[in-house]
């Protein structure tokens, strides 16, 4: 029993593998505890041995079959594996057994969210918070809830009362800084988005860096030097690289910008910035006086929605990259490029992306324009398979790195584009682009406003699904805006830089 303790007390301790060994060890002696084997399998959840601890959890029940926290567990671990079916099963095999644990309510409303069933989510929540008021888990499920179903109000109450109960709840605080960013309202949001790098976060946005110097909070920067740290996507580095400039501003001798590896010829042309390397060189770099992630520049520079740095263009492609495509994208009809799907890794992607090629057909059978396909990937196979093959010119494959993408969009007069890199390049760029969007999991960035971005009120139009799968209606909407600009040739897309 001590030795099952000794268990315990290292798992409390944050130290899961130490903890694993020792459960291994007595269990190799024989010991078939229930409550062991449980433990054991969320210390291989935790030192990411999943299909280890799904084993563990099997043998439990085995032995216990109305263990409710395996169950539990297992639902959790099927739900973080996409097992939708198996999980809700397994969170209702739980509740069988405890229907009056709010957690078990919480959780299967969680998952019924994630499955777009909100009116069952919202149903479990209100239960769970009837048993108990005080979970900030279940108020911070029922603020995700309201803010998809755009109940603003409800959602930031929902929100406010999930951090009143834990004021250091990263999930919560993450998923508020999103819906307050979307809202405008910086100030407030800048502070909380600190949450994406806490270690306790369930999902991890980035991690922090182990550097012999400390993160800049603020402090005067003359005559130092500093490491920005780029993350998350590539858009995200082309959005907010924008900022690198005001942070010379601050006089530091010299900024490093450390970016992945595609970004560094194009993110070369950043005003202010001495060098760009990329992110996997940061063991041979010298030390600097201070680092800091790349989306904390705005929160540390106290940007406002009213002061976000307009000045477009902020990039430039290399002038080898556009004199290698000028010659490849001549001719007299306007040209309009198209990207219709993202990276099938991102955690929205599923209503961010048009599901196929042909769905846009209203748009590349107008002859009136040449349509060139800047889609990447596997998506860029539908091109085969679509009837008229001739009507686009496909690129995506030719596409190297950034800047290819940056000089061949020079080339064009317009960009249509679900919500993915290439719309932070074209904007970044000064190029028109005209962004599909969609209902669900709309990205903070687009805000609120209807058809424009203030990241970018030059170069972008937004148009929005009215509802989830709806691409039909904002590729209506596009057609009949391109019929206009067509009708009406003597109106430009471009706008002069700002």
């Amino acid at each position: 029993m001590e030795r099952i303790k000794e268990v315990y007390r290292l798992h409390g301790q944050r130290q899961p593998q130490q903890a694993l060994r020792l459960a291994a060890q007595l269990l190799a002696e024989g010991i078939r505890s229930p409550t062991l084997l449980n433990l054991a399998a969320v210390c291989s959840l935790e030192v990411g041995l999943a299909s280890h601890a799904e084993k563990l959890w099997q043998t439990t029940l085995q032995l216990h079959p109305t263990y409710s926290d395996v169950h539990a567990n297992l639902g959790y671990l099927y739900q973080e594996q996409g097992r939708f079916s198996e999980a809700e099963q397994a969170y209702r095999t739980a509740l069988q057994q405890q229907p009056q644990r709010a957690a078990l309510h919480g959780n299967l409303a969680s998952l019924l969210l994630e499955q777009q069933r909100p009116a069952e989510a919202e149903e479990h929540l209100r239960i769970s918070l009837q048993q108990d008021a005080h979970s900030p888990e279940s108020w911070y499920t029922l603020g995700n809830l309201c803010a998809e179903q755009q109940r603003d109000n409800e959602a930031e109450e929902a929100y406010r009362q999930a951090l009143q109960r834990q004021p250091d709840h990263p999930d919560a605080a993450w998923n508020f800084s999103l819906f307050l960013l979307q809202t405008g309202r910086f100030t407030e949001g800048w502070p909380l988005y600190e949450a994406r790098y806490h270690p306790l976060k369930k999902e991890r946005i980035v991690t922090l860096p182990v550097l012999p110097f400390p993160q800049w909070q603020g402090e005067d920067l003359t005559g130092c030097t500093v490491l920005v740290l780029g993350e998350q996507g590539h858009g995200d580095e082309i959005q907010f690289c924008r900022f690198l400039p005001l942070l010379k501003e601050r006089q530091p001798a010299w900024i490093t910008l450390a970016c992945k590896t595609p970004l560094i010829p194009l993110l070369q042309s950043v005003a202010g910035v001495d060098l760009v390397v990329a992110l996997d060189t940061l063991p041979q770099l010298p030390p600097h006086d201070y680092w800091i992630f790349l989306l904390s520049l705005p929160g540390r520079l106290g940007i406002t929605a009213q002061t976000i740095p307009t000045h477009i263009p902020y990039l430039a492609p290399p002038q080898r990259h556009l004199q290698q495509w000028q010659h490849r994208l001549s001719g007299p009809r306007p040209k309009i490029g198209l990207q219709w799907q993202g990276s099938p890794a991102h955690r929205n992607d599923r209503n961010r992306s048009v599901p196929h090629l042909q769905h846009l057909a209203p748009l590349w059978q107008n002859t009136a324009f040449a349509w060139i396909s800047l889609q990447g990937g596997s998506a860029a196979q539908q091109l085969q398979e679509i009837s008229t093959r001739a009507a686009l010119l496909a690129l995506g494959e030719e596409i190297r790195d950034f800047a290819d993408s940056a000089a061949i969009v020079q080339q064009l007069d317009l960009v249509i584009s679900v919500d993915t890199a290439l719309v932070h390049l074209c904007g970044a760029l000064g190029i028109p682009c005209w962004v599909l969007l969609p209902a669900n999991g709309t990205d903070w960035r687009w805000q609120l406003h209807p058809h424009t971005s203030p990241w970018y009120s030059s170069t972008l139009r937004l148009f929005r699904q009215p509802h989830s799968g709806d691409w039909t209606t904002p590729i209506e909407q596009v057609k009949q805006a391109l019929q206009a600009w067509s009708a009406n040739s003597a109106s430009p897309l471009r706008h002069s830089p700002t």
